[in-house]
């Protein structure tokens, strides 16, 4: 049984070509609250590319693996994909 420190969510979003991705664990990362604190919620659907959906897919199930083997590597971390000009960027949280 995992203690509730070991609890983690792998977050991932997407919008037309850009996606991102990161790990949030409790008093260790910030939280999604703060992480999406000034976007405001939209009522209209957002425009997304397959492809980005499916690399962003990817990238967040390679995530889970890794937090199961205790080896989390976007902890504190938003790893940035914009698959436009495929580039891959990281932004450090913490």
């Amino acid at each position: 049984q995992m203690a509730t420190e070991d609890i983690f969510l792998v977050h991932g979003g997407v919008q037309e070509h850009y996606g991102q991705v990161t790990t949030i664990r409790k008093n260790q990362t910030p939280t999604l609250a703060t992480l999406y604190a000034n976007t405001e919620d939209s009522d209209s659907p957002l425009p997304v590319c397959s492809q980005a959906v499916a690399c962003i897919a990817s990238i967040m199930s390679y995530e889970v693996l890794n937090n199961l083997w205790d080896q989390p590597q976007l902890m504190n971390v938003l790893q940035i994909i914009e698959l436009s000009d495929f580039t891959f960027s990281k932004i450090e949280l913490g």
